[in-house]
């Protein structure tokens, strides 16, 4: 590093939060707000540094870069799958920097563009879609979207017929999801502050309220939310390092109660709860 170089202090406000019953200190917690000002110029100043440290490496770094751009074809297009009547696939194309998300009724036809990541790119650049789910009868999309990179996805509906957002939302998601049967309920996962995935909601497009399904309270756990393959149930999952426990939504009733099958897998027993209150046993 050349010796003139100007290196940034980053300024200490020192924090206390209590976690897990302990307090810590932290000295940097103002730069988990993304609207300082003070975050942006001290994340440039960084930058600076970096550029200055590593300049008589540019030459390298652009044939590294031109050597692997050279073997990404500019247009590529994934694997289909089949849902219904339709194939979906992904597509990269020339001169985007972001994937779409195609349907066909004949997979060896041209798609129909259903979701491009460039028409949400900002002035950041960075687009991260989270859910990206069909609904069985082929009508909805459900999707999300998160263009900080601080993993808060916002949820959004398209009618596929119109290719229109519906006016329902949540604007915190976690990356996990699934529909109902009749294509009506859409279940999603919400984080907590700490940004540990741990409830699950039910949305009904067009209702103006969304009802908690399902909530792990045990910070060890993560929870997911996913479709069976038969379409005939909705899987609640909750996992730790070695211990796991599935609950089942009927999809075809909605407003069922999650029940668990067959409690956890090992490791202790768990602090989960529902609006039903907490199921025991083989279902």
């Amino acid at each position: 590093m050349p010796q003139d170089a100007e290196v940034p202090v980053a300024p200490v406000e020192p924090v206390r939060r209590m976690l897990h019953g302990a307090e810590r200190i932290d000295e940097y917690g103002w730069m988990r707000r993304p609207d300082d000002p003070r975050l942006a110029a001290y994340l440039r100043a960084e930058r600076r540094l970096y550029d200055v440290a590593t300049g008589h490496l540019e030459r390298l770094r652009t044939d590294l870069f031109d050597e692997v751009e050279s073997r990404i074809p500019p247009t590529e297009s994934s694997v289909s799958w089949r849902r219904g009547d339709c194939f979906y696939y992904t597509r990269t194309v020339t001169g985007s920097d972001y994937e779409q998300f195609l349907s066909s009724r004949n997979k060896d036809d041209a798609g129909t563009v259903l979701l491009d990541g460039a028409d949400f790119a900002d002035t950041s650049g960075y687009v991260e879609i989270g859910v990206r789910s069909v609904s069985p009868d082929g009508r909805f999309l459900a999707y999300s979207v998160d263009t900080t990179g601080d993993e808060v996805y916002a949820l959004r509906y398209r009618d596929l017929a119109t290719m229109r957002d519906l006016p329902d939302a949540a604007p915190r998601s976690y990356y996990t999801g699934a529909w109902s049967a009749d294509s009506r309920t859409f279940f999603y996962t919400v984080h907590d502050d700490l940004y540990r995935p741990f409830q699950v909601w039910r949305h009904t497009l067009g209702s103006p309220a969304d009802t908690l399904v399902f909530q792990e309270d045990d910070a060890r756990f993560d929870v997911a939310v996913r479709e069976s393959r038969s379409g005939r149930y909705v899987f609640v999952e909750a996992a730790s390092r070695e211990t796991a426990e599935t609950w089942l939504v009927s999809a075809v009733d909605a407003a069922a109660h999650p029940r668990s099958w067959c409690g956890r897998a090992s490791g202790e027993s768990s602090t989960a709860s529902t609006t039903a209150g907490r199921p025991t046993g083989c279902t």
